[in-house]
Order: C-alpha cells, then sequence, then structure tokens
C-alpha cells in the first residue's frame, strides 16, 4: 500500500532522540514515507542504523534553517501530503490516521494538538502550559493556534515553499498565504508529544531562549513595530492564561460529559453561558463560534446548538426568540434584538430564521469604521503568530459592535456541519448594518470567502440547494430593503489571484417620495451581481450558464414566473440604469413599469407595501428596448457643468 502521508523528521546536529521520532512515525496504525532532513553535522545514518531503522537520511554538514529542511524533505518525498516532525517530538499513536481523516474530508492543512512527552514532571507540564496553551486539545476553538501542520503537495505547488532566511516562524509566513477558501483544520486527535524541560531551571532558560527568538525574528516576517516591547508585555498575560487554563481542564486521559437536560427556563431566556462551549450532535465534535456568550437551544436528545448573539435581550424578547427558534411560534416573526435582527425562516428547509448581525448595536445600525473604505487587509499576524483576517479586530474597528468576517464564517462552518449531521440548519448568510452620512449598508456572507460557500456546494451536490440558497437570500434582501435604507454600490478588489467583492456608499440620500424606488433598484442589482459571483463555474461546473441561473433563480421566485434571457439582461440593464439616472420619482416609474419584470415586480411590491395610492395607474408595458441614455461617466459631466452655470 503506497502511503498517502509524509513526513519529514528535521534535527539538528544529530539530536540523540531522532531514532525515537523515526520509531514513532513508523509505527503509525497506516503506512507513512519518512525522510530525516539532518544540518550542523553528525551521522544520524550511523544512529538510525544501531536503532534497527532503515530510512532515508539528507545530512549536510553547514547549518539549515528550519524552512530550508522542510524545503529539502518536501523535495525528497513524493505522497500526496506532507508532514513536519522535530526530532525532538513524538508522533502519538492516531497521528498519521487523524491528519488523513481531515485531508479527505477536504482540509488544505491540519495541525496537530500538543501534549506532553513526560507526564511525571511538573516542570514539564509547566512549561507545556506556559508555551503551548493555545495548542492543546482542550484549547477554545476561538483560542487554538494552527502550528505543526500538514500540507496538501498542491499548496507548494501553487503559493511556492518556505522562506529558507528565517531561524524560526518560517511556518507562519507560509501560512499566511493560504487563500482564505483553503481549509485550515485544527485536529485535536493528532496529538504531538513534545520533549520539554523537566527542572524548572532549564524551563525558564529554555523560555528565556524563545522568546529572544520570537523578539529577533518576528519584525522579519512582518514589520509591526517594536517587537521585544510586545513580547514582554505579553507575557504576564501568557502566564495568567496558562494558570487559568490548569485550573479548567480536567485530568488528562478523561473528558467532561455533555450536559443531557436543558436548561431551566429562565437560564434559558436569559441566555447566559459564562463558559465556551462546543456544539456536539451525535458524538460528533463541532467548532463553534468565537463569542463565549451565546444563547442555547437543546435539541429534543440534548444537544446543545448555539443559535444567536443577543446577550442583552429581556426575558420576554428572548423567550419569543426561543419558542420561533424552538417552532413554538408562527414563523413569520421578526424580532430587533440588541445586536441581530432575525429574518423568520422564508423556506420549509430553514431552521428558524436568518440572522442578520449586528442591526441593533446601540439601538441602531453598526458605527463605520475609519478605513471602511478602503480595501479588505491582507492576512497579517498578531502578537503571537497566529495569522489574522478579521476586520473587527484588524481594519480600523470598521465593524464596532458587530461579528468580524472570521466570526461570520465561524457560523457558516457550523451551519454546514449540522447540516451534515442531519440538522435541519441553514447557513448564516446574514453579517450587519453599517452606516455613513445617513445611509446603511447591508453585507451578506456569501460575498465572502467563495469557499466556504463552495464548500456547502460540494456538501450537498444538489442543483436544488443552490437555487434555495439564491431564493433565500434574495428574500432576505427584499426584508431588508422594505424596513431599511438600502444603498451600496459593488467594486471588485484584488487580494492575490483573487477577486473579492468590495462595498462603496454612494453620495445619494433617499428621500421619503423615491425611498421604495431606490431600495428596489439597489437591493435588485446588487442581488443579481452576488448570487453570479456565488454561482461561479468555479465552484459549480457542471452548470454551464452560472450567471443565467443566477438570475432566473431569483426573478422566478420573486414573480412566480418565467422570463426570456433577453428580457432578464435588459431589465438589469435598466437597473443599473436607474442608478444613474438624474431623474424624477415619476420617470423612474416610468421606465420601470414599461419593463416587463420591471412591472410584474412592482405591482407585486406596491400591492404588499401599501404604496399604491402614491403611484396612481402604472403605464403600459412596452415590448420596444428602451431608449439609450448618456453613460455614468457621461452624465455626471453634464451634472458638473449645470453646477458650474449655477455657480456662475
Amino acid at each position: 500500500m503506497k502511503a498517502q502521508l509524509a513526513c519529514v523528521v528535521m534535527s539538528y546536529r544529530d539530536e540523540p532522540f531522532i531514532a525515537d521520532a523515526v520509531r514513532s512515525v513508523l509505527q503509525q496504525e497506516l503506512p507513512v514515507e519518512v525522510v530525516v532532513v539532518n544540518s550542523g553535522g553528525g551521522d544520524p545514518a550511523a544512529r538510525l542504523r544501531a536503532a534497527a531503522l532503515d530510512v532515508p537520511v539528507h545530512s549536510v554538514s553547514h547549518r539549515l534553517y528550519p524552512g530550508a529542511a522542510r524545503n529539502v524533505g518536501i523535495g525528497l518525498t513524493s505522497a500526496p501530503y506532507v508532514a513536519f516532525l522535530a526530532a525532538d517530538c513524538l508522533a502519538a499513536p492516531g497521528w498519521a490516521v487523524a491528519r488523513l481523516r481531515e485531508h479527505h474530508a477536504g482540509a488544505a492543512a491540519v495541525a496537530s494538538a500538543m501534549t506532553n512527552a513526560y507526564p511525571d514532571s511538573a516542570a514539564a507540564w509547566a512549561a507545556l502550559l506556559l508555551l503551548h496553551n493555545r495548542r492543546l486539545g482542550v484549547t477554545h476553538p476561538s483560542q487554538r493556534l494552527f502550528y505543526s501542520l500538514s500540507y496538501d503537495r498542491r499548496l507548494f505547488e501553487r503559493l511556492g515553499l518556505f522562506r529558507e532566511d528565517l531561524r524560526a516562524g518560517e511556518d507562519s509566513e507560509f501560512n499566511a498565504r493560504i487563500p482564505a477558501d483553503d481549509r485550515l483544520v485544527f485536529a485535536a486527535d493528532a496529538l504531538t508529544a513534545h520533549r520539554y524541560p523537566v527542572t524548572a531551571g532549564a524551563m525558564l532558560r529554555d523560555a528565556f531562549r524563545r522568546g529572544r527568538l520570537h523578539a529577533a525574528t518576528q519584525g522579519s516576517i512582518e514589520n509591526r513595530g517594536p517587537q521585544r516591547v510586545r513580547v514582554m508585555l505579553r507575557a504576564p498575560w501568557n502566564v495568567a492564561r496558562s494558570v487559568i487554563l490548569a485550573a479548567r481542564s480536567a485530568p488528562p486521559g478523561t473528558r467532561a460529559p455533555l450536559p443531557r437536560a436543558p436548561l431551566r427556563r429562565r437560564r434559558e431566556r436569559r441566555l447566559c453561558c459564562w463558559r465556551p462551549h462546543d456544539v456536539r450532535h451525535g458524538g460528533e465534535r463541532l467548532i463553534n463560534s468565537e463569542s463565549s456568550l451565546r444563547p442555547l437551544v437543546h435539541d429534543r436528545d440534548g444537544t446543545r446548538i448555539s443559535l444567536l448573539a443577543d446577550p442583552s435581550l429581556s426575558d420576554a424578547d428572548a423567550a419569543q426568540v426561543f419558542d420561533c427558534l424552538l417552532g413554538r411560534k408562527p414563523r413569520r416573526h421578526i424580532l430587533d434584538g440588541d445586536r441581530s435582527l432575525i429574518i423568520p425562516a422564508l423556506g420549509s428547509s430553514l431552521h428558524g430564521g436568518i440572522k442578520i448581525k449586528g442591526a441593533g448595536y446601540q439601538g441602531g445600525p453598526v458605527r463605520m469604521g475609519r478605513q471602511h473604505d478602503k480595501p479588505y487587509p491582507l492576512p497579517r499576524y498578531d502578537a503571537e503568530g497566529a495569522a489574522t483576517l478579521d476586520a473587527a479586530k484588524d481594519h480600523g474597528r470598521a465593524f464596532a459592535g458587530a461579528m468580524s468576517y472570521q466570526q461570520a464564517r465561524h457560523e457558516f462552518i457550523v451551519s454546514r456541519y449540522l447540516h451534515q449531521q442531519g440538522m435541519r440548519v441553514f447557513p448564516a448568510v446574514g453579517y450587519g448594518s453599517l452606516v455613513r452620512d445617513g445611509a446603511s449598508s447591508w453585507f451578506c456572507l456569501l460575498d465572502w470567502p467563495f469557499g466556504e460557500v463552495r464548500d456547502w456546494w460540494m456538501h450537498t451536490r444538489e442543483r436544488s440547494s443552490v437555487e434555495r440558497i439564491a431564493q433565500a437570500f434574495g428574500d432576505t434582501q427584499q426584508e431588508l430593503a422594505r424596513r431599511q435604507v438600502y444603498m451600496l454600490l459593488s467594486g471588485m478588489v484584488q487580494l492575490g489571484d483573487e477577486l473579492l467583492r468590495k462595498d462603496f456608499h454612494t453620495a445619494h440620500i433617499t428621500g421619503p417620495n423615491d425611498s421604495f424606488l431606490t431600495r428596489l433598484s439597489y437591493y435588485l442589482f446588487d442581488t443579481n451581481f452576488l448570487l453570479a459571483q456565488f454561482v461561479h463555474d468555479r465552484h459549480m461546473p457542471d452548470i454551464a450558464d452560472h450567471r443565467t441561473l443566477a438570475k432566473s433563480v431569483y426573478l422566478r421566485a420573486l414573480t412566480g414566473q418565467e422570463h426570456s434571457l433577453a428580457k432578464i439582461d435588459r431589465f438589469k440593464s435598466l437597473l443599473v440604469e436607474l442608478k444613474y439616472a438624474d431623474w424624477r420619482m415619476e420617470q423612474r416609474i416610468d421606465r420601470l413599469a414599461a419593463d416587463p419584470v420591471g412591472r410584474t415586480l412592482l405591482e407585486r411590491f406596491l400591492a404588499e407595501s401599501g404604496e399604491q395610492q402614491l403611484f396612481g395607474e402604472l403605464r403600459a408595458v412596452s415590448d420596444e428596448p428602451p431608449p439609450p441614455v448618456a453613460s455614468p461617466p457621461a452624465q455626471r459631466s453634464r451634472l458638473w457643468l449645470d453646477w458650474l452655470r449655477r455657480k456662475r
């Protein structure tokens, strides 16, 4: 049987524990392709022969930094997945099985948890908690650091190899290059046992050496200011967090029981959960969102499900939320929470409702940050070397009070896992509301990253699933357009070799008479644009005309009728035109009512909104294409000239 996983064992100066490290890999339940890379001198081949271990060895007399050693090992192996193991570490039983399980499930990289190779040494446990308290199997998902990774070999073909000029941090630098739509998974059962110092003096010397190395090398990875000061200021918090984690953690080898009985009703209503929790179903451990203040809903079998982020709801409002989610209230129920707007379930497959994050922040839309009109930030590192792409934290507080993209991604992943477990859930498509100069915009997780949406599609593999998501998102946008001022323009921003959607706020402020039509135009145009990206042929290769699908599915859901591609394209062109046309309300209505698709939508929306009296009788539908209008630049030039004439 050909090995699916390769392991590069890295040694410096023929470390004495290298034979134990190699043996721990060879004794895995599955065959592993092993190669040893040694630098700095010594004779590791002789040491391995003495231990009756026959594996390829590449040894050089000069020193190789870790990145160079990794690259040599990658070139000497051929398995589709590549892992790395330091000579002072051991691969615990199940290490290879857990990694391959996640890789075969689609993970591009799999991180392992750390454990102590000297369980009888108190100093070794202290060193583990001090150095690697965010890499334990019991670490809360939101606090985990992803290291000791195995990689899909295709990543190196796409992104290049490790940097060879770094004394440390070469894996952090490489991980930052991994696109957001490539899954990184933390396998808690893929344990790597590290040989920590066994005396207090050795522990302190090792901590000093690591801190000095970190301060010296972190600045080579990113330019983030005085690294030595940052490391020094972070040290007390690391110690405190280690003590807290040690106090909360169960003894090694034990598993905390999951409560089976539902919480009492009053505790449910208060939405209290003071400790981070997991979501479990059928014995499977699922990743939960970052927030530790999350309400719990218990399924019939006691499964705990974190659904909302409304820690400040009153008891009465919380009771309505739970009644709605548990099916005790009609689904056509809308509740404005302190931090979320809950839209009712708009399809039989939805579970409770769709969350719109941050909509109720401080009684109104979420504040706009200072740097929101700039492109998305590139992935960067925090003080501990963890790669972050968190708009709420790293982008000028652009989303103060709302959840971050990172957390939204987490919730999307949770939805997919719960769906895999047979639960009736739907991805949390809502994100939040941002406001500037009196106008607000709504965001949706389907914008970014495409990879998570692709994973949902890969899981269902049903065209009906895609149509359901398209219809549900369109219905959500329609609901928001009726209840909020919905104004945005879409643009694309280059990020590596990917194009990301970027939202820009318009200068136009809706008036009392044109608010309805403006909202209609904006949300329809934006929805069609977004859905065209969502069903990109990269993610749906068996659907040839993905843009046709995006437009036809949504308009069919809105109007209840089938429309030809020519009529749909004509309608979308009209919406683009309405965005820029300097017309009065009557002219806008006439142009929209003359279009077959536009008239159908107008008749339906006017009837539902009660604004029929305002607009009066609609003009007849015309089969003739609308006359051409000036392009947006030409219109802006005309407006500029008109302004100059008035000034004179």
